[in-house]
């Protein structure tokens, strides 16, 4: 399937349920049949400046939600994220496969708090063995990072990356698996970024996990006509 949501968020300042993404868009939470009722939409802007955002409110809490269904199984997620000027318990909470009938079921596809500048926190999803948080170092104002979550159900491993780099791997519990599709959410808890302060994300993208090419795929003859040895 490869890629299925890629948005560089470009365009004018407005609601995100109003973009288009370079592939696929967003859908509007409010009377969801997806299981996904915590947060609104409403809440999450363009800033018309290549990012999405979360408004100011009292919540200070905004949801984004795909309108493509993500496959079963195995698919990715990358994201780049500018910090801001305020960094206080700021959040992003992940769901990979989110629908009404699994609700229960996809919880916590991958939650990254940044506690303030001294650390970040990464923490697995429910369905998850292992360390439950890993610490990494915490981001300077201003910090634009890149972050990746691969859930590898096939071979039961969910993998962070985070400025290219592993940093945990977690395994997944024998049955959970979503046994369906779902969409993408996301939950955006942080401060207004209208001022500065509070995360943006410039960048997402959502795509399959590819097997890779067997070795033997194109081998007709011996080794020695192959390869001219």
């Amino acid at each position: 399937m490869g890629i299925f949501v890629q948005d560089t968020f470009t365009g004018g300042a407005g609601l995100l349920t109003s973009h288009v993404g370079e592939i696929g868009g967003w859908s509007d939470t409010s009377g969801s049949t997806w299981g996904f009722p915590q947060n609104s939409t409403s809440y999450a802007k363009l800033d018309g400046a290549g990012s999405v955002y979360a408004t100011a409110d009292d919540t200070r809490r905004a949801a984004i939600q795909s309108d493509v269904l993500s496959p079963q199984m195995d698919v990715y997620l990358e994201m780049q994220i500018n910090v801001g000027a305020s960094i206080n318990a700021l959040s992003l909470k992940n769901y990979l496969h989110n629908s009404s009938t699994l609700h229960g079921w996809s919880g916590d596809g991958g939650h990254i708090i940044f506690n303030d500048s001294s650390s970040t926190s990464l923490y697995a999803p429910y369905y998850a063995t292992g360390t439950f948080e890993t610490v990494l170092p915490g981001a300077a104002p201003n910090d634009v990072v890149t972050c990746r979550f691969e859930y590898d159900f096939t071979h039961g491993a969910i993998r962070a990356y985070w400025n290219g780099g592993l940093v945990a791997t977690w395994g997944i519990y024998t049955g959970n698996q979503p046994i369906e599709a779902g969409v993408f959410a996301m939950d955006m808890d942080s401060f207004s970024a209208t001022t500065g302060n509070g995360l943006k994300i410039n960048y997402l993208e959502i795509g399959t996990i590819d097997p890779p090419t067997a070795f033997w795929t194109d081998l007709t003859g011996s080794l020695v006509e192959t390869i001219g040895a």
